[in-house]
């Protein structure tokens, strides 16, 4: 959907498309190119670069994104729940995670939105380059999940 996307803004060029989405960034979130190091809308590209720390930034701005982020939330897994069941079935984490989770070239994330267990919201980035398993990536979303 993304690719259709960006192909949509550039007027069918990958250049012009991203292009309007680091202006986006840069306008609204103060994040500038180099954060946002894109070079096509699939996610598949090695030269795609973008941190934790800036995946979050995105995810705080659409949780607060009234025309757009309510979409948004409700198109991410939930733990638990319909209608995207996760593989995973931690009853700990039961209908309080929505996610999206990639894997690609040994790198594993899992980026969404954890409701701790004193009822505040936490947006989350996890990536792991090199050599891992997806219990690694679960193993740091129970810690913070414990939280309180």
């Amino acid at each position: 959907m993304v690719e259709m996307l960006v192909k949509r803004w550039g007027e069918g060029r990958w250049p012009a498309g991203i292009k309007k989405i680091q202006d986006f960034y840069s306008t609204q979130l103060k994040l500038s190119p180099a954060q946002i190091a894109i070079v096509d809308g699939s996610g598949l590209s090695k030269d795609n670069r973008l941190s934790a720390k800036t995946l979050v930034t995105i995810l705080r701005a659409a949780w607060f994104d009234f025309e757009v982020g309510p979409e948004y939330i409700s198109s991410l897994k939930i733990e638990g729940g319909e209608p995207f069941k996760l593989r995973r079935n931690d009853p700990e984490l039961t209908r309080r995670l929505r996610m999206k989770s990639g894997y690609l070239n040994q790198t594993r994330s899992l980026t969404g939105y954890l409701q701790l267990k004193n009822g505040d919201i936490r947006a989350f980035a996890v990536i792991l380059n090199g050599p891992s398993t997806e219990e690694d990536l679960w193993d740091v979303i129970e810690r913070w999940a414990d939280a309180s």
